[in-house]
């Protein structure tokens, strides 16, 4: 899909606000609702675009937050990231470059859930050869709004 600075607008608009209505988008760009119902579609059909409810962890019980670095043993590395990501708490794996080979974010009720998880879970799949945790203390962005500078 070829996007144009149309569609760019709409999802700046929709970072700011996923909840506001095609008619609203459509006023604000000065462009027909049916143009604007229709580039949202086309967003949304091609995997382009996603509106979501983002909860606050915290607020809703996640009490731990943490950023594990695995180094894995490359033949492992798929099986360990399809396992990590089938754990409901792992909120973002990526592959990555560097001194890690995967950077996973999870979020937990409790200390408790955590050394259950990592002595319990972590520890049992195979190929993962370190493990860096570092825990959240306190968050200070946590922003899905980078359309911005595009």
């Amino acid at each position: 899909m070829k996007f144009d600075e149309l569609d760019f607008e709409i999802m700046r608009i929709l970072q700011t606000d996923g909840r506001k209505s095609f008619r609203e988008i459509a006023a604000l760009l000065k462009k027909p609702e049916s143009t604007v119902r229709l580039r949202y579609n086309q967003l949304v059909a091609n995997n382009i675009l996603r509106v979501v409810a983002i909860p606050d962890p915290k607020q809703v019980g996640f009490e731990v937050m943490a950023i594990l670095c695995l180094k894995v043993d490359l033949v492992y590395l798929q099986e360990v990231a399809e396992a990590l990501a089938k754990v409901k708490e792992v909120r973002f794996i990526a592959y990555t470059a560097g001194r890690y080979d995967l950077i996973v974010e999870i979020y937990m009720k409790s200390n408790d859930d955590l050394i259950k998880f990592m002595t319990e879970d972590l520890a049992k799949m195979k190929g993962i050869k370190e493990c860096d945790l570092s825990i959240e203390l306190k968050l200070f962005k946590d922003t899905y709004n980078w359309m911005n500078e595009v």
